[in-house]
């Protein structure tokens, strides 16, 4: 990754952050819908580098450079999920200054693993260790959800977030959304889990997920 941050901008990087991937053993549409669930982090996993530049500036592998603006409203591009969560921080009083961001990824975009919660994890993660600033695990993912919610448009729960930002490897994170607190069990290690990806291209912001949480909330409303 230093290497390639200084290939792409010309400085040295001067920190990182990564985040995993996760699948969902337990609990899909649970988590909105204050219950349990129960997801995994995976192997693969989102780098995020960076370093103090004149502007905002992001890069990532299949895509062009693009500068963004975390001040501003939300562009429709992929640097969303890269000013989200530096907006979000800034929300707090930490100040992150104009920076370079590079992205590197080995996680499948659009299969349903929940590579835009990484990404939104591995930049907190990255900015955090910029500034000199630090947050535990849950607060991290909070902030990645609110970056997801109020500059992504999608109205996502805690689950995907907080698997990314407090899993462990060879745990699994048990999550009670009611309450917000988990707990991370062991798996036994002669399990094997195999993700298969269906093929079909997946897109939380494409509007779906959104309208599936509304017939969620309806219908718990007309249950009681």
């Amino acid at each position: 990754m230093t290497a390639a941050f200084r290939e792409a901008f010309g400085v040295e990087a001067q920190a990182e952050g990564r985040a995993p991937a996760r699948v969902n053993l337990i609990g899909d549409h649970t988590d909105y819908a204050e219950g349990f669930c129960l997801p995994m982090p995976l192997r693969c996993e989102t780098r995020v580098t960076m370093a103090r530049a004149g502007s905002f500036e992001a890069r990532s592998e299949g895509h062009p450079a693009a500068s963004f603006d975390p001040s501003g409203p939300p562009r429709g591009g992929w640097t969303d999920y890269v000013a989200g969560p530096l907006a979000e921080l800034t929300k707090t009083g930490i100040e992150v200054p104009p920076v370079a961001v590079l992205v590197t990824s080995d996680i499948p975009q659009g299969a349903g693993i929940s590579s835009s919660a990484a990404l939104e994890v591995a930049v907190l993660r990255a900015a955090l260790a910029l500034t000199g600033a630090s947050l535990r695990d849950a607060e991290v993912a909070r902030m990645a959800q609110a970056a997801e919610n109020n500059y992504c448009g999608v109205n996502c729960g805690i689950l995907d977030q907080m698997a990314s930002a407090a899993g462990r490897p060879g745990e699994a994170l048990l999550l009670d959304c009611r309450t917000g607190e988990g707990r991370l069990v062991a798996v036994p290690p002669s399990f094997r889990f195999r993700v298969v990806h269906c093929g079909v291209a997946r897109r939380l912001a494409d509007g779906a997920y959104n309208e599936r949480r509304r017939a969620v909330e309806e219908a718990a409303a007309l249950l009681g």
